[in-house]
């Protein structure tokens, strides 16, 4: 954990502790001092409850600094009230007083623990936390202080630390700026998506990652009170993924396997081969999921360890395809026929997007190319889904996604029934519009 990350881990504790150990201190210091009455101490519970309802609000969140500059002001009421009789000031505006500090500063402690608490994931911490604070709060001043002073010595240590922790709310930053954006780069892909120019970008008031500046700490990962920010993805070596794998071993059984996809998996066809070759030594079948746009090298990486190739046919007709996504389909085309060629088994997906890749004519001539690979088992055609537009927002990219309907099963068949005509196997996927 990162010292921002104890820091915050301490006000866990820190801030429950002090809230009940000011609910003891003002009860003791009420029902001994101010008015010897039964029951009284119910009003001040009652008082105590509705303030972690009110202090675990998103208004008080808000407004932490605006409930500690109350805390400050009833707590000078509260040292103004400190050495007072009854010929001073009658007992009911006593109580009322200490009633109101309690309540403000209560309040003001609940708020800025409630804005300070992490994302979901983290959620069951950060309540036994709070949990562990208060029985800290409760036992100090019910156990200990009574044991250490001799007079109700921690109603004034109460104030002091209530004072302390208004002073340090109102010079602290409770969490990033509303609106914040982040600026990150995709992981790293041969091809383009479809895509138009970007729009100009207006960074006032904006949050900008310095990625040449960043170590991928984790610090604002794990400082984020709101669970904002995270960190996509992270490096594992074919040896550390392993165990992981051979967790859902019995899933694989049945004809089962694993699948590394991306991104384009083959830029890193090193790794992915020593991934599947421990794979192989466990028994468990192996699938590739590629563009084709890389060195046939980098298939002959894994090929020794692969039980099925998923290749990506985005089109046929070259301009378009370099239009589509910002290469030739010259080598893709070349790897498939290789693949073909050694008996490699392949499973070709073609993403149908209605206006850029859905014309008859690209069926005929997909249909054509796959005829003379030997080894392709199947087409599955994949109706266009514009799913990923949250990731582009989640990720602060401008949306290159273009606004083409689903394709229907109907526009599905009729592109599918080209390519039986040439004796492939089809699938038309589970997306289709209905």
């Amino acid at each position: 954990m990162t010292a921002r990350g104890k820091s915050r881990a301490a006000l866990w504790i820190f801030l429950p502790a002090l809230s009940c150990f000011l609910l003891n201190a003002v009860t003791a210091h009420m029902t001994l001092d101010v008015m010897p009455m039964p029951m009284l101490w119910t009003i001040l519970l009652a008082v105590f409850l509705a303030s972690y309802i009110v202090g675990f609000t998103s208004w008080a969140e808000r407004n932490v600094r605006f409930l500690a500059i109350l805390a400050l002001l009833s707590l000078c009421a509260a040292c103004w009230l400190n050495g007072k009789t009854s010929r001073d000031i009658p007992m009911k505006t006593a109580v009322l007083i200490l009633c109101a500090f309690l309540a403000c500063g209560c309040t003001f402690l609940h708020a800025w623990l409630y804005a300070i608490r992490p994302d979901a994931g983290r959620l069951t911490r950060y309540y036994l936390l709070n949990s562990i604070g208060g029985a800290i709060g409760g036992i100090l001043a019910s156990l200990v202080a009574p044991l250490v002073f001799s007079g109700i010595t921690e109603y004034p240590v109460a104030l002091a630390l209530v004072g302390a922790a208004a002073v340090a709310a109102m010079t602290r930053r409770m969490q990033n700026s509303p609106g914040a954006e982040r600026k990150i780069s995709p992981i790293s892909h041969p091809l383009s998506p479809i895509s138009a120019a970007l729009p100009p970008q207006d960074v006032r008031d904006a949050h900008i990652l310095r990625r040449e500046r960043c170590r991928l700490c984790g610090a604002c990962v794990e400082a984020c009170p709101r669970g904002a920010l995270e960190i996509c993805g992270r490096d594992y070596s074919p040896e550390e993924l392993l165990p992981l794998l051979l967790r859902d071993e019995a899933f694989y059984a049945s004809g089962g396997g694993v699948t590394v996809s991306g991104g384009e998996p083959l830029l890193y066809a090193e790794a992915v081969g020593r991934l599947f070759g421990l794979l192989h030594t466990h028994g468990i079948r192996t699938a590739v999921d590629t563009c084709g746009e890389v060195p046939f090298e980098s298939f002959e990486r894994v090929l020794p360890a692969t039980d099925l190739v998923l290749f990506d046919i985005k089109g046929m007709d070259p301009v378009r395809h370099r239009e589509n996504t910002g290469r030739d389909n010259t080598r893709i085309h070349e790897n498939l026929r290789r693949l073909g060629a050694l008996g490699v088994p392949v499973e070709i997906r073609m993403p149908v997007v209605p206006g850029r890749n859905d014309a008859l004519e690209e069926f005929e001539a997909a249909a054509r190319l796959l005829a003379e690979v030997p080894s392709v088992t199947k087409v599955r055609l994949l109706p266009y889904r514009s799913l990923a537009r949250k990731k582009y927002r989640d990720a602060g990219l401008a949306d290159t996604m273009p606004d083409a309907p689903t394709p229907d099963a109907a526009f599905l068949e009729e592109r599918a029934a080209i390519l039986r005509r040439h004796g492939l196997a089809t699938d038309l996927g589970l997306l289709a519009a209905r």
